[in-house]
């Protein structure tokens, strides 16, 4: 179903935000045709769903907040056998990134420095990018810690884009130079002919 929104009053995430929200739901619930076993709605119940409308900067921040929330409730969830659960872990870190552009996020950096130590090569790549957006226009700069765990992953990963990830990361935040990121790499390379 495609829809045409007013953009001046609603932003179209803020819309699909609420009308997958509960209130969203029982809106669209009551212009609902029945039929056995089944219901359906069609464009025009959609348009015709009553909803309150915030300032647009306050349903930017809503929307950024969900999907802040989101990404992070993408961290908890598991289930066994989840061959799926590295890369959803890894498209967490980089929304959270964007997040993190505006929002303070240390339990964040937290989960991303025990993502490191594990050097999992798609959930670490996409944790320095995450740690290399997040840091770049903060101070302080990250602790010690952070800074030998990306040294460290840049060593000891298979993945050359995740070494080269780490490196970039650490070049970013102002910790080695351009030059050491790419002696590490050659480095890197020679040991794994």
């Amino acid at each position: 179903m495609r829809l045409r929104l007013d953009t001046s009053r609603a932003l179209p995430d803020y819309a699909i935000l609420y009308l997958q929200s509960l209130p969203g739901l029982v809106e669209l619930r009551k212009n609902a045709k029945h039929a056995i076993n089944q219901s359906s709605i069609n464009q025009e119940d959609v348009k015709g769903a009553m909803f309150n409308l915030p300032p647009l900067p306050e349903q930017q921040e809503i929307v950024r907040r969900v999907e802040g929330l989101f990404a992070l409730g993408c961290f908890e969830f598991k289930r066994p056998h989840d061959s799926f659960g590295g890369r959803r872990r890894a498209l967490a870190f980089e929304i959270l990134g964007k997040v993190g552009l505006v929002v303070d996020l240390p339990e964040v950096v937290h989960t991303a420095l025990k993502v490191l130590k594990k050097a999992q090569s798609v959930e670490s790549r996409q944790a320095a990018e995450f740690l290399r957006v997040y840091f770049a226009e903060r101070d302080p700069p990250p602790n010690d810690e952070l800074i030998d765990e990306l040294l460290s992953l840049a060593e000891r990963t298979n993945s050359r884009s995740t070494a080269f990830a780490a490196l970039n990361t650490l070049v970013e935040i102002g910790t080695i130079s351009e030059f050491e990121a790419v002696d590490r790499m050659d480095d890197w390379k020679s040991k794994r002919r």
